[in-house]
């Protein structure tokens, strides 16, 4: 009978990945319990990496993803472009309003609108050729002048832009920004001639988007002047207050103007021809080597999330929001 024999205990080998030798001093084992020995002290000593290796540690760390944030259910994504037209180009102008509907402003806004400088037009299908043309002049310049690039060349860059809105929530769209001291602006309000002078001003289009659940939308857009030096001031709203520094912010509210888009449309704002009043103080910049340059801004609607079939409790949360 085959008999084990050693001067001293035998120690089982340490756990995690301890590497000592394991002294035999008889080999008066049998084949078979031998090998069953070999194996557990090989499933002991690889104890560290029996369920993952560091190979495999490396290639979960490189696949390791942020989560993808998801978009509200009340949210309203727009697709923003600025276009810069020079004097020579501005009569192509003229094509852009022959397939546009301006019906869809009421005629009393439109008269405040063209006694103030200001037009606003609704294209209602795909985007006509001759605005592919200029988007794609803009995208050209882009890639090629490095002033572009760096939104230098004016003050109102070619970049286009994405913008999503939420359910009745206003988002401010700047035209472009005045580092004079003292701006005089002449309007007409309320049929009669007006005027005021801004400190330092920002021309801006306050915009506010509303969710239908038919996938339309409706953007209201109003134009503003923010100027002056900002202050400490408190805001409140649903029965709670709390200080922002903002600076003082003047809304030509007559001049509200609320269209409702479908997926794929694009909503037009430019000046009249001849520009004045405000549309010559919104729409009417200068390029860096001083040559005057006409604004228009197309604002397309790209999607929504909303769907009265599936959703009617978000519709109806979205219309509530809206209101507030």
């Amino acid at each position: 009978m085959a008999r084990f024999i050693s001067n001293s205990p035998v120690d089982l080998p340490a756990p995690l990945c301890a590497e000592e030798p394991l002294e035999i001093r008889s080999f008066g084992l049998s084949r078979r319990s031998l090998l069953k020995m070999l194996a557990s002290v090989s499933v002991v000593f690889s104890g560290c990496s029996l369920f993952t290796s560091e190979a495999d540690s490396e290639k979960s760390s490189s696949n390791f993803q942020l989560p993808t944030p998801q978009m509200p259910a009340d949210a309203v994504v727009i697709e923003l472009q600025f276009l810069r037209m020079s004097d020579a180009k501005i009569a192509e102008v003229d094509q852009l309003w022959q397939i546009s509907d301006e019906q869809v402003i009421p005629i009393q806004t439109r008269k405040r609108l063209e006694a103030n400088g200001l037009r606003i037009g609704l294209i209602p299908g795909d985007m006509p050729p001759i605005v592919q043309q200029w988007i794609g002049e803009a995208q050209q310049r882009l890639r090629d002048e490095t002033l572009e690039q760096a939104s230098v060349a004016s003050n109102i860059s070619l970049v286009p832009k994405q913008l999503t809105f939420r359910a009745g929530k206003r988002k401010e769209i700047l035209l472009h920004a005045e580092q004079e001291k003292w701006v005089p602006v002449i309007y007409h309000e309320e049929d009669q001639l007006c005027g005021e002078t801004f400190e330092a001003p920002e021309f801006i289009l306050g915009t506010t988007a509303i969710p239908h659940g038919d996938g339309r939308a409706t953007v209201l857009i109003t134009p503003e002047v923010k100027h002056g030096q900002v202050r400490n001031v408190v805001v409140g709203k649903e029965a709670a207050f709390r200080f922002e520094w903002q600076r003082q912010r003047r809304a030509f509210d007559e001049l509200l103007s609320q269209i409702t888009l479908s997926p794929g449309q694009t909503v037009i704002v430019t000046c009249t021809e001849p520009p004045k009043g405000l549309g010559s103080q919104f729409f009417i910049t200068e390029s860096f080597i001083r040559q005057r340059e006409h604004v228009l801004v197309l604002m397309r609607l790209s999607k929504t999330q909303l769907d009265d079939l599936f959703d009617p409790e978000g519709v109806s949360a979205a219309e509530r929001s809206a209101v507030r």
